[in-house]
């Protein structure tokens, strides 16, 4: 047996796998992360004159001791529930829920940009609640975020990290649509017209409503075309009344846009009306 001087990761690596064994050999259902958390959080501070700090060495010394001592009062882990892992969102205000820990007094949610968590969004130390949502929407794109519990001052390991990512689409209203044929007061002895307006701003199908009342309350025929136009099934002589509107559904959206002018059109019996004959004049010599 002998003491020697040794330094660097060729030495310190032995040491801090066989402390891991030890902390994994009392409580094996530990995640590496919350094994990391014990290291870090119980390791003491570099000696003073030391030419190692926390930036360039690591979180402090492996205090073996004080690792083993911490998993006696260690709070567990919280569970997270939602958003899932992987979800994917059409709200900027999702609500975040995860499992209560025995022996918690409070909880600590960290919400980032990135897996590192170093860029944060939110940061809620002391919530006493197991969900809370943000104060305003977040902006589209990916976010990472964990939880971990604290009791009498003393932190729990951090959750495993999960991440969701925010699309937000909006929904545009539809603009109203102008009316172009059969025109306005019109008659026509095709039974089964086609009607025709100007394509709205923002649609992506349209609502038509045609009707003998004059608000066209009565709806006889409704068609749900994704073009400017619509041919009707044979409709009998009659006035009908005829209103367009668009609708926005894309990606989710299902918004109407406001009713068009109400245009009126006759559908007349097949061979009536007046007509007028013309013979060809007789030529004599």
């Amino acid at each position: 047996d002998a003491l020697a001087f040794y330094q660097g990761t060729s030495m310190a690596t032995p040491h801090v796998a066989g402390l891991v064994s030890l902390i994994l050999g009392y409580k094996p259902d530990l995640t590496p992360d919350q094994v990391l958390d014990v290291l870090q959080t119980t390791a003491r501070e570099f000696p003073a004159g030391s030419n190692c700090d926390t930036s360039f060495c690591g979180a402090g010394i492996a205090d073996a001791f004080a690792a083993l001592s911490a998993l006696d009062t260690l709070l567990a882990a919280p569970t997270l529930l939602a958003p899932a892992d992987g979800a994917m969102l059409q709200t900027g205000t999702p609500t975040f829920e995860w499992s209560p820990v025995d022996g918690a007094d409070t909880y600590h949610l960290q919400l980032a940009t990135g897996p590192g968590f170093a860029n944060l969004v939110m940061n809620e130390p002391g919530l006493t609640a197991t969900s809370v949502a943000p104060d305003a929407p977040l902006a589209n794109g990916t976010y990472w975020w964990r939880v971990r519990a604290a009791a009498g001052g003393e932190d729990g390991p951090w959750s495993d990290a999960w991440s969701f990512t925010v699309n937000v689409i909006e929904c545009l209203t539809p603009g109203v649509p102008d009316l172009v044929a059969p025109v306005d007061g019109g008659a026509t002895k095709d039974g089964s017209p086609t009607f025709s307006w100007s394509p709205a701003a923002n649609a992506s199908m349209y609502e038509i409503r045609i009707g003998r009342e004059a608000d066209v309350s009565d709806a006889l025929v409704v068609g749900l075309p994704t073009d400017p136009e619509y041919t009707t099934d044979p409709l009998a002589p009659d006035v009908y009344y005829w209103m367009v509107r668009g609708g926005n559904q894309i990606a989710g959206c299902d918004v109407m846009g406001d009713w068009s002018a109400v245009w009126s059109v006759t559908i007349e019996e097949p061979g009536s009306g007046t007509y007028r004959i013309v013979l060809p004049a007789v030529l004599r010599n």
